[in-house]
């Protein structure tokens, strides 16, 4: 077809996958970017949405492979992926600055709108008891580790150094490279997301420079690895996974009142979570319907 370049194969994936073109690229960087930074929604899931998972995984763990042409398909993909996180970072921060808890409700709707997709793809390869159990076990360590604040930020911008915005590099990186994820909702829940989201909106180089690193190295360290905990233990890994999501949702909870204001940032959290899994939904027939492989369906 006109406008892709076939992958070459690497014997990781049991079909053969396909770059888009340029411009197709870009869009679903662009995409994956807003995916990456918004709260409830995963730039991985988007990934998966379009198909593009592997791929992305694939060229990131062997880029010295095919180098040239997994260059013209990486190029774009980032840069359409940080157009985006710099224009939405704008868009997200008024939001919170001035619908604080409706936006929360919004984005808390959104994560758990696409649970039930996580649940119905960790299943797909058997149901063991003991994966519930794991399950439980990492939702209920996030909780506590929100909530007593072992692993809470309060330091303010001006206590950021290098090593904790490597930190945060590195779990936007996890975010972006596991399906389901919400790198966003994890840095919110320890505190670090508006303090992140404040350097990306006024492009402040000297502390992008080490967040950068630490989203690099990571993405570029574990890509390999966690395609191939996927492919050796999928449901062990997926039910771990969903565990640490549903974990992540309860410390953004907003505090609610008995008024209108909280009872319409209710119900716009509702519409977020009607709208993300009837989304997820039909993706995930339409992936039913055409017999994807398990492995590039994602959360």
């Amino acid at each position: 077809m006109k406008g892709e370049e076939t992958m070459p194969h690497t014997g990781a994936d049991k079909t053969e996958a396909v770059y888009p073109g340029f411009w197709n690229t870009l869009a679903t960087g662009f995409l994956i970017g807003i995916g990456s930074i918004a709260p409830g929604v995963s730039g991985g899931a988007i990934a998966v949405v379009f198909n593009l998972y592997d791929p992305i995984t694939d060229a990131v763990a062997h880029f010295y492979r095919d180098f040239k042409n997994k260059m013209k398909f990486l190029v774009p993909l980032c840069l359409g992926a940080g157009a985006s996180i710099l224009l939405f970072s704008q868009v997200i921060a008024y939001f919170f600055g001035h619908y604080n808890v409706a936006t929360r409700c919004l984005f808390v709707g959104l994560m758990a709108g696409t649970l039930p997709s996580v649940f119905h793809t960790a299943r797909r390869q058997g149901f063991r008891w003991w994966y519930l159990l794991l399950m439980l076990a990492a939702t209920a360590g996030t909780i506590w580790l929100s909530f007593a604040h072992l692993f809470v930020y309060t330091g303010g911008e001006e206590g950021l150094t290098f090593p904790i915005l490597l930190i945060c590099g590195a779990v936007q990186g996890f975010g972006t490279i596991v399906p389901g994820v919400s790198s966003s909702f994890l840095l919110m829940g320890a505190g670090l997301y508006d303090t992140v989201l404040d350097i990306i909106r006024t492009v402040d180089i000297p502390r992008l420079i080490p967040f950068a690193i630490g989203f690099g190295t990571f993405v570029l360290l574990f890509a390999k690895i966690i395609q191939w905990l996927y492919r050796k233990a999928y449901g062990l890994v997926s039910f771990l996974v969903a565990g640490l999501l549903l974990g992540s949702v309860f410390p953004v909870i907003p505090p609610l009142r008995a008024d209108l204001p909280s009872a319409m940032a209710v119900l716009l959290g509702a519409v977020g979570c009607l709208l993300s899994w009837y989304l997820l939904r039909l993706k995930t027939h339409a992936q039913d319907a055409q017999g994807l492989p398990i492995e590039s369906r994602g959360g």
